[in-house]
């Protein structure tokens, strides 16, 4: 296990310096726990969600453990977004609680339908906005919404926890996000800059822009990070 773990930490590094991967200053300390299964799982600042907290999941697949054991934990409310046909089907086929509000929608950074890319190989399940090698040039078209568009329509004035893995969509998104000011108490989201087309570059501004809107990070594993609201805006 030690050998293991030591091959995986030198082949980041490895990565790290050719520019295909990046380590990220921690910029803020928080008491995180992990929220779901290892494989659809996140690290969130659990002591500040309540029954009253407004979170938003974009992106959930076949793997709803994250927000489920948010509504059973704390009671509130989870509005869950995926337009994939899969994931609708595999939604469509579970029993959930009430709390869970899934809607069949995409989020991007324009209202409206858009071209959604489906995988090349049929037993994987996550399409994209964003056309890269693992993806069919032949796209869907589904529903998508902006943040801001989707906050107005479910009356909400600031998001406590937002979730996203949206296959190298949530660089858009989060330019929009920052753009409209958006307030949100904690981010969590992993990042494509592996994908074709793709770079370093374009995460390294989605942290910048979301440290305009007062967000740290606070964790990083990999590609997926947790950001904490601090109150300071850049």
């Amino acid at each position: 296990m030690d050998i293991l773990r030591g091959i995986r930490k030198l082949r980041r590094s490895v990565n790290v310096a050719l520019r295909r991967d990046l380590h990220l200053a921690i910029e803020a300390s928080a008491a995180l726990h992990h929220i779901g299964t290892e494989y659809g799982g996140y690290w969130i600042q659990a002591d500040q969600l309540d029954k009253n907290s407004v979170v938003y999941s974009f992106g959930v697949g076949e793997d709803i453990s994250f927000d489920i054991v948010i509504v059973n934990q704390f009671g509130c409310e989870v509005f869950a977004f995926d337009p994939t046909p899969k994931s609708v089907r595999w939604i469509q086929a579970q029993k959930t609680p009430r709390e869970f509000k899934f809607v069949p929608w995409g989020v991007a950074s324009f209202d409206g339908q858009g071209d959604f890319y489906p995988p090349r190989n049929p037993d994987h399940v996550s399409h994209s906005l964003a056309l890269h090698r693992g993806l069919k040039p032949e796209g869907i078209k589904a529903e998508f919404r902006r943040v801001v568009t989707l906050m107005k329509h479910f009356g909400h004035e600031r998001i406590d926890l937002l979730k996203m893995d949206i296959e190298g969509g949530e660089f858009a998104v989060i330019g929009d996000i920052a753009r409209d000011e958006i307030e949100i108490g904690q981010v969590c989201v992993e990042f494509h800059h592996r994908f074709s087309g793709f770079g370093i570059d374009d995460t390294l501004k989605a942290v910048e822009d979301l440290r305009r809107i007062g967000l740290r990070l606070c964790r990083q594993d990999d590609c997926v990070c947790t950001f904490v609201g601090t109150g300071v805006h850049s």
